[in-house]
């Protein structure tokens, strides 16, 4: 069965876990259509205004340098 969805699927990487304290350090979007990734897509690095971690920084490869 051939997949014939479109939809946009978004990622976000952030200073940590917690949904109230965390802020976003980079957000992403790619259109996806039929199965593919299409030719739109979006990424931005976002300054969070607050320390970035250095274990959040370990898994999303994101230092305090970078935005």
């Amino acid at each position: 069965m051939a997949i014939s969805h479109t939809f946009v699927a978004f990622d976000l990487e952030s200073t940590g876990l917690s949904a109230t304290k965390s802020r976003v350090v980079q957000i992403a979007a790619s259109r996806v259509a039929g199965g593919a990734l299409g030719g739109a897509s979006f990424n931005s690095i976002v300054n969070p205004q607050t320390a970035i971690p250095e274990r959040a920084s370990r898994i999303h490869g994101l230092w305090a340098d970078d935005v």
